[in-house]
């Protein structure tokens, strides 16, 4: 074995045995080599600084740096030593690494920062020093990701929290899903991250490449208390073609602060397939209105809610009355379940004309009734509307007694 390779192999044992005092005696002997001792070269310097911080070893890593090893040198796969000591989330590593002016927005070659590589193991701490050094917080790698997502995608909320608080962008969306970092959270099922970023003001109306939006992801969790945390607080909610899918679930599951709030939102009576198995009801029928599918679901206080706020879609004002007596033989089957579902249709059936007076969305003129008394709305004759104080409108009102609906729109 020739003298430089059983050089290079002692001084990479030293390391690996995280051995800084045999290190530092071995590289000042070979720094100014006495005798036939080869001297050590630039290159295998920068790689000895490499190796100090691939294995985290912090000391052996000062020793290199006080040698004279390029701070800021790369190997092959782009990575300098400071991307390692983020990879190892060694915070002393760090600082001692910056103090010889090493770069903190350095990127390998997938262009992975050191940002990224913190959150990636959840180090706040580390984290928090990268800001405080002003790093560029929005940095992308090749797929578009941000330190954001990072953290988002590795489920770490503190470092979520800093980098809000630190002003990055909380809507980037990366190249490969079109997703943001709420939307990521809520693919994840992160409800305190995508809470969080809710509540700072994240973009709800982002499209991914599959056409889902935020609330399409949550409902596709099933956190309706997601769902509802982005219909109430999103003022700006828009309606995308995939979000219908859901309404008819919502309807056949009868849940009405959903439904109530959809309305609220903006969504349009549409005609859907109801083929998933929460719809309890077989009706052959290619596809089937909201009216339809809160009638043959036996929830006729929605069914109501639909009425009066004349939430009626195509195939209510082509099919439902030539329908009447099929769908009629199907609710009296289920009695008493059904009484209310019942006196909705007749009702229907006694006044046809009134599926010709839809309105346009989002003007449902009693969307804001209060759920409490969906009951009991009166659909023979017109009804005054006064302020609800009901927490069951959802809205942060106090409980008032005589509380029937809403203001009206």
């Amino acid at each position: 074995m020739s003298k430089r390779i059983a050089q290079n192999s002692s001084i990479i044992e030293c390391i690996n045995n995280d051995n800084p005092a045999k290190l530092k005696s071995l590289m000042d002997k070979c720094l100014q080599p006495v005798g036939t001792s080869p001297k050590i070269s630039k290159i295998e310097l920068n790689s000895y600084l490499l190796h100090a911080a691939k294995k985290n070893s912090t000391k052996c890593l000062e020793v290199c740096l006080q040698s004279g090893s390029d701070v800021n040198g790369r190997d092959e796969r782009g990575m300098s030593a400071f991307l390692y000591a983020a990879d190892h989330h060694n915070l002393n590593a760090l600082q001692i690494l910056k103090s010889f002016d090493a770069d903190p927005s350095v990127s390998d070659n997938e262009e992975t920062t050191a940002l990224m590589y913190v959150c990636k193991w959840q180090a706040s701490d580390c984290l928090q020093y990268l800001i405080n050094l002003s790093v560029d917080l929005n940095m992308k790698d090749k797929d578009g990701c941000t330190a954001l997502k990072f953290a988002t995608q590795y489920d770490s909320y503190d470092c979520v929290l800093n980098l809000i608080n630190a002003k990055a962008d909380l809507n980037h969306p990366e190249n490969v899903y079109g997703y943001s970092p709420l939307m990521h959270a809520l693919k994840r099922d992160n409800v305190k991250i995508a809470q969080l970023l809710i509540t700072k003001g994240a973009d709800v109306n982002i499209v991914g490449n599959d056409g889902k939006n935020a609330i399409s992801l949550a409902f596709q969790c099933k956190n309706y208390d997601l769902v509802e945390s982005i219909l109430v607080n999103c003022n700006n909610f828009k309606v995308c073609q995939e979000n219908y899918s859901y309404m008819h679930k919502m309807i056949a599951q009868g849940n009405k602060r959903i439904i109530r709030l959809m309305l609220i939102r903006g969504f349009r009576p549409i005609d859907l397939s109801c083929k998933d198995s929460c719809f309890k009801f077989s009706f052959v029928s290619d596809e089937l209105s909201p009216l339809c599918v809160a009638l043959l679901s036996l929830q006729g206080d929605v069914a109501r809610y639909f009425v009066v706020n004349r939430f009626f879609s195509p195939g209510d004002q082509t099919k439902l009355l030539d329908n009447y007596s099929r769908i009629q033989t199907m609710l009296e089957q289920q009695q008493p379940q059904s009484v209310d579902s019942l006196s909705v249709l007749e009702y229907i059936y006694r006044h046809s004309s009134v599926l010709s007076s839809s309105f346009e969305s989002p003007q449902w003129p009693y969307s804001r009734l209060c759920l409490v008394y969906w009951k009991i709305i009166p659909l023979d004759h017109p009804f005054i509307t006064e302020s609800c104080n009901c927490t069951e409108c959802n809205e942060g009102l106090k409980v008032a007694s005589n509380c029937l609906t809403f203001n009206m729109l």
